[in-house]
């Protein structure tokens, strides 16, 4: 394990108990949900300073997102994310939606996307 090798064995766990953040190796977080309808997930307030505040607690250095809402509109979700990468890019990567039953949209999404930093793609699906 790494873990070992760098004398760590066991250090995230004595984190996780004492209740303090994981300091002493990089967090990074591949799956959040940001938007209107995130209060069913952990992450549950989609504000910037619950969100901000979440982050520094837990030690999460950086967050991959997408848009959880409740239009299918792949345009719509990207914008409710945008300013998140746009403020915060050191700490939130969006992934841009795209709708599978639209391919026509996909090339405006995406060059949109691009100027906003995405880093990948949320295919939909219904």
């Amino acid at each position: 394990m790494i873990y070992k090798q760098r004398g760590q064995e066991g250090a995230i766990l004595e984190c996780v108990r004492r209740g303090e953040p994981l300091n002493h190796i990089p967090v990074l977080d591949f799956h959040t949900h940001m938007g209107n309808s995130s209060r069913l997930y952990y992450l549950a307030r989609s504000t910037e300073e619950y969100v901000m505040k979440y982050l520094q607690r837990y030690g999460v250095d950086h967050i991959l997102t997408f848009t959880l809402s409740a239009t299918s509109d792949p345009g719509v979700k990207n914008r409710q994310t945008y300013p998140w990468s746009d403020k915060f890019p050191e700490k939130i990567s969006i992934l841009a939606a795209l709708h599978a039953a639209f391919p026509n949209d996909w090339i405006p999404l995406l060059q949109e996307a691009v100027r906003h930093g995405a880093r990948g793609i949320k295919l939909l699906t219904s």
